[in-house]
């Protein structure tokens, strides 16, 4: 019955943990919404890894390794996503530069595949888009989409269309077959605001999930 506070001063977003689970990773506002790595049992204050009054950073995914995080940024040409270094030295690369705007970023477990939103199309609908090679794209939702997540094991993906919790079966051996989607639940919460925000986790074997 007692709480514990990991951040203090202006608005947060959904945090992302590090691999081993002692970190969180977190966009706040610091002269521009940057991107804040603290430890997860608040023993101490919270670092910036990057801040640029120029740029609106959210939407953190760290990477395998725990060195990186993928991040959606917004500048005044349109929102794209980057990877960021989590060393302290905040190097920035784009990752992905689409048509459109490009939001939630979400790597498969295998470090393979990349699974975002984006408008390009005219509304959001999710993609995923391979790390490797020609940088192939899929198209993975039908009727739009946000806010992909990953079973543990690569081989299902998540997203929001509406309120309805969607799910689609994944096969990566050379290359990806995505299935069709399939509604799991809908629940009203998972649409209480326009914004491409990630509102929900899933466990492990992707039974269980928690939403906002």
């Amino acid at each position: 019955q007692t709480w514990n506070r990991l951040t203090a001063g202006g608005q947060t977003t959904p945090p992302a943990w590090t691999p081993d689970g002692r970190r969180i990773v977190f966009s706040a506002e610091q002269n521009g919404r940057g991107i804040l790595m603290a430890a997860a049992d608040g023993s101490d204050t919270p670092v910036v890894m990057k801040v640029d009054a120029r740029l609106l950073m959210d939407m953190p995914d760290v990477l395998p390794g725990g060195a990186r995080a993928l991040v959606a940024v917004q500048d005044a040409t349109g929102d794209d996503i980057y990877e960021l270094s989590l060393d302290g030295q905040g190097t920035l690369t784009k990752v992905i530069a689409g048509p459109g705007g490009d939001a939630s970023p979400a790597m498969s477990p295998s470090g393979r595949y990349l699974a975002y939103s984006s408008n390009e199309s005219g509304r959001r609908e999710v993609f995923i888009r391979a790390m490797q090679g020609s940088g192939r794209k899929w198209t993975v939702s039908v009727a739009g989409g946000s806010a992909p997540r990953w079973r543990a094991d690569g081989r299902e993906l998540f997203y929001v269309e509406g309120s309805k919790m969607m799910a689609v079966p994944i096969e990566a051996g050379t290359t990806l077959m995505a299935g069709r989607p399939q509604v799991l639940f809908d629940e009203p919460g998972l649409a209480w605001s326009g914004a491409d925000l990630t509102r929900y986790d899933v466990t492990p074997d992707g039974q269980r999930f928690l939403v906002v």
